[in-house]
């Protein structure tokens, strides 16, 4: 059973964060902002405080590229909650259900290469 409500745990200059990683379709790469769940972004901070990590990591690969964003930034916090008609689980099954997210900019994240 998965308790916890994030994907793991990465140590950088020796410090834990929380992550919260996505794997999304390539043709979604091009978009000025990509969907950041609501519930991930409210459960990737209360782990902060459960785990003692120093902050949090929200990742979204697109193929061998991934867009690294802190979860914690004041503009993440800022970018106004909406309502969007999305699938109910990610990575499988064809159900939708309306979530709160974040349609947060890409110009906020680092881009790394793979």
């Amino acid at each position: 059973i998965i308790t916890e409500h994030y994907d793991g745990i990465v140590y950088h200059r020796g410090k834990p964060y929380v992550v919260e990683i996505k794997d999304r379709d390539t043709q979604y790469e091009a978009c000025d902002t990509y969907l950041f769940e609501n519930d991930k972004y409210i459960n990737l901070n209360k782990a902060i405080k459960e785990t003692g990590a120093y902050g949090a990591y929200y990742v979204n690969f697109f193929g061998d590229t991934a867009y690294v964003f802190d979860a914690t930034a004041k503009e993440i916090a800022d970018t106004p909650i909406e309502w969007r008609w999305c699938k109910e689980h990610t990575a499988y099954g064809d159900k939708h259900v309306w979530k709160q997210v974040k349609m947060i900019d890409k110009e906020l994240s680092h881009k790394f290469f793979i």
